[in-house]
Parts: structure tokens; C-alpha cells; sequence
């Protein structure tokens, strides 16, 4: 790391490699630790501690040491006693599975007691633990009873969520059993979602279909037209417009893979067997030919199999209904590709497309760092043979050396 680089995202080191910084005009110190320090709250916060993964792993045969929870505890004990919170907030996932608890040694749970004792402190729930904080975390029937649970929000999101991951094997069954019976009696039918029919049922069904599939973009589309800042943090009129049509058109290519995807992940979940849940890559590699056609193999299949059923039929309307879908599944190899490409988003954003505010009024420290990228290294002092150290080992000329606190 070049010293530019170094300066840019060090704004105030301290002695022990914390950053000082001020995040909504509070002032907080990234501790090296991993944990956050906002002084004039008194107020720690941490986050993904995951007590109890090594046990996790035990339990489905990958065998760790057992020591895993002890010690993040013994880190989270050291910045405790260093600081002396008045509040600490444990940003969710503090526990990997919704039987960590109950699997944590009976001295490591007194030791979360010791800590938590005299001080506030706030358990926010993770997808990891919200089951086990309900279940271990009530000392009695009386305060699991007073737990407070979903909200109607919180109820009505995660709805939406099952319904959209259930909804997407009955689509692609009704697209595939739509197609065979078009292709039996000659007419789209359903397939066409009421706008070949006739009578108040068709029309109803036509306009409920298109409602739903356009009126949320439409909505959200109009919104950004009606204020000139917002219209101006997108790029302007034109190039919101240009990008919207852009972005929808992709969508209908995107659309039917991902379906395909989250019906195969519904059903073998259904089947009992595990879905992997990996993190996703957010750099900006390239993906080979090879693996895109490797995992989309059964995008590549269905197509196939698509195109073949609409050549036997010899109907040019059903094929013409019908194309959006085949080029999707067909195409999908080259649309990862496509589209984990870093120059053509580079390059679309030079032409204005599918421009957001981080684009149009970037954050200073996003500048910064694109401006530190761009400069040569700086030739430093050799290190005692194992390079340049680490930017966590601050030493006393960089403290005096250390900018003033910076908004982020």
C-alpha cells in the first residue's frame, strides 16, 4: 500500500492502529480490534461475533478447536475493561445458529453475564440468532412473553419474501405446462395472461398482470421526475429515462435465470438438501466462459428444451411470445459475462447510464481513494525483511503526521 493510499484512508491513527473518524458528525474510533468506540455516548458496538461457530461445525462433522467463542470473548472482555462502556450494542449475528446458547459453556455464559452487568446492553437481531436470543436469552416465561417479536412491517416483509421465493417454481410449472398446452390447442391462453382473450375476465387479468409487473417501476420512476435534485442525482432527465429503458430491457433478460435459480433452490430445499448460501464476490473479476456455462447449465438446458418444443409447434405467435424467455436462458452464459465486465460499466457511466448519487456527488473519501489509486507508489524505507508494515502498526511520526478528524 502506497503512502498516498495510506494517508487517504488513516485520517488519525493512534498508537494502537485505530482510525478516528466522524461518521454523522459524531466522532468514533475504529478500534483495531474490530469494534467501534463512539466516545461522547460511551457506547461500543461490535458486531458478527458468531459464538459458538466452531461447535456449528462440530455438529454437522468438521471438527475445530472448540475455542472459537472464548476467544472473541476474551477480545470483546479487553476492549471492555480498556473503555468501560456505558452501552454496548452487538450489531446482530452474535451467535451462529439458534442453538449456540445452549451449546455455550456454562462459564462463557456467566462470562456474558459479568460483562453485560452495570451497562446497557443492546442485542440487535441477525438472521443468524433472532430465534436464539428469543429462546435463550428470556431468564423466564414472563419476559419471553413480553418479547416484542415482528412488527407488522417486519411481518409484511418477510411475507413478500416467501411469496417471491415460492412464487417463482409455480411461475416457471405454469410456463412450462402453458407452453405445452398452447402448443396443443393453438391458442396462448393463459400464457398470454388475458391480453388475447375476450370478456371482463381477460380484461381483469390483463390489467392486474401489467399492473403489478410495471406500476412499482413506474411509480418509483415518477417520483424521481418530479423533483429536479432527485432527476439531477441520476444523471439528469435523459439519462434516467435512457437508463430506465436500458435497465427494464435487461431485467427481461435477467428475469427468467433467476427464476429458474430460485425454483431450483426452493425445491432442493423442499427435498432436504443444503443450499448454499455463499458470500458474493463484489470485486471486479471478469467471469471465465467456462464457469458461466458451467453454472448455467440448466439455463442452457430449459432454453433448449424451450426452442425445440416452439420449432416442433411451428405456431410464429406462441414463438414470438414465447422469444423473450428462450434468448434469456440461452443467452445467460453471456450475460454473466457481460456483465461482470468493469469497462462497460466504466464505460456506460462515461455516457451518463445508470448514473446514482454515488456517482454524481461522490463522498470525499471515495475521491480521495480514487485519486490515492492513481498515484505511483511511493518508494519507502525497506521494512527488516518482511515488507511494509501493515496500516493498523501506526508509529509515533505517523500520529505526528495525523490529518484532522474527516466526515464520512
Amino acid at each position: 500500500m502506497n503512502a498516498a493510499l495510506r494517508q487517504t484512508l488513516s485520517p488519525a491513527r493512534k498508537i494502537c492502529g485505530s482510525l478516528s473518524v466522524r461518521i454523522a458528525g459524531e466522532a468514533c474510533v475504529l478500534r483495531c480490534s474490530g469494534a467501534m468506540w463512539v466516545p461522547a455516548h460511551g457506547a461500543l458496538i461490535v458486531a458478527d461475533l458468531h459464538l459458538e461457530k466452531g461447535s456449528a461445525f462440530a455438529v454437522r462433522g468438521q471438527l475445530l478447536p472448540p475455542y472459537d467463542s472464548r476467544a472473541t470473548l476474551d477480545r470483546l472482555e479487553a476492549e471492555i475493561v480498556e473503555l468501560n462502556p456505558a452501552v454496548v450494542v452487538l450489531l446482530g449475528d452474535s451467535f451462529h445458529d439458534t442453538k449456540a446458547i445452549p451449546r455455550m459453556a456454562a462459564d462463557d455464559r456467566a462470562r456474558l453475564d459479568r460483562l453485560a452487568a452495570g451497562r446497557d446492553w443492546l442485542w440487535l437481531e441477525g438472521n443468524h440468532d433472532r430465534e436464539a436470543l428469543n429462546r435463550s436469552l428470556a431468564r423466564d416465561a414472563d419476559t419471553a412473553s413480553r418479547l416484542p417479536g415482528l412488527t407488522a412491517g417486519s411481518r409484511w416483509h418477510l411475507g413478500a419474501g416467501i411469496l417471491s421465493y415460492l412464487a417463482s417454481p409455480v411461475w416457471t410449472a405454469f410456463l412450462a405446462l402453458g407452453t405445452w398446452q398452447a402448443i396443443r390447442s393453438g391458442d396462448l391462453g393463459l400464457l398470454a395472461y388475458g391480453l388475447t382473450g375476450e370478456g371482463p375476465a381477460a380484461v381483469i387479468l390483463a390489467t392486474l398482470s401489467l399492473a403489478v409487473l410495471a406500476a412499482p417501476k413506474l411509480l418509483s420512476l415518477g417520483h424521481v421526475l418530479l423533483s429536479p435534485e432527485r432527476r439531477a442525482a441520476f444523471g439528469g432527465t435523459r439519462s434516467l429515462l435512457a437508463s430506465a429503458a436500458l435497465e427494464q430491457a435487461l431485467w427481461v433478460l435477467l428475469w427468467p435465470v433467476m427464476t429458474l435459480f430460485n425454483a431450483g433452490a426452493v425445491v432442493t430445499t423442499f427435498a432436504g438438501r443444503v443450499v448454499r448460501w455463499d458470500t458474493q464476490v463484489r470485486d471486479d473479476r471478469r467471469v471465465p466462459w467456462s464457469e458461466a456455462c458451467r453454472l448455467q447449465a440448466d439455463s442452457l438446458v430449459a432454453g433448449g428444451l424451450m426452442a425445440a418444443a416452439l420449432a416442433y409447434a411451428a405456431d410464429p405467435l406462441l414463438a414470438l411470445w414465447m422469444a423473450p424467455l428462450v434468448l434469456a436462458l440461452l443467452a445467460s452464459p453471456a450475460l454473466s459475462v457481460l456483465t461482470s465486465r468493469a469497462d462497460l460499466g466504466q464505460a456506460a457511466r462515461r455516457r451518463g447510464l445508470f448514473l446514482t448519487i454515488d456517482d454524481t456527488a461522490q463522498a470525499p473519501e471515495l475521491r480521495d481513494l480514487a485519486m490515492a489509486r492513481a498515484v505511483p507508489p511511493v518508494p519507502t524505507r525497506a521494512q527488516s525483511g518482511r515488507g511494509e508494515a501493515p496500516v493498523w502498526l501506526a508509529t509515533a511520526t505517523d500520529d505526528a503526521k495525523a490529518l484532522p478528524l474527516r466526515e464520512i
